[in-house]
């Protein structure tokens, strides 16, 4: 299984949307602005382990769209 480079958002007084993003999402922030959460085989296992500095993380809606998060659930 092809492992995946995830990274979040990082919040700042002005941003509070904490999104996990994959690699090459066309909406991932500027490096200053994000941080490396590690490479996952799962989408759910990326946000899980935002969820554990980040506990209102999100998944990006352009690169982890529902249905990915959804079927990654299920496995």
């Amino acid at each position: 299984m092809k492992t995946n480079r995830f990274f979040i958002h990082k919040a700042s007084a002005t941003n509070t949307d904490q999104r996990v993003h994959k690699a090459g999402c066309p909406k991932m922030p500027l490096e200053k602005h994000r941080v490396f959460l590690g490479g996952f085989n799962s989408t759910r296992a990326a946000i899980n382990e935002a969820k554990e500095s980040y506990p209102d993380a999100k998944g990006c809606e352009i690169c982890l769209n529902s249905f990915e998060i959804e079927k990654d659930s299920l496995s």
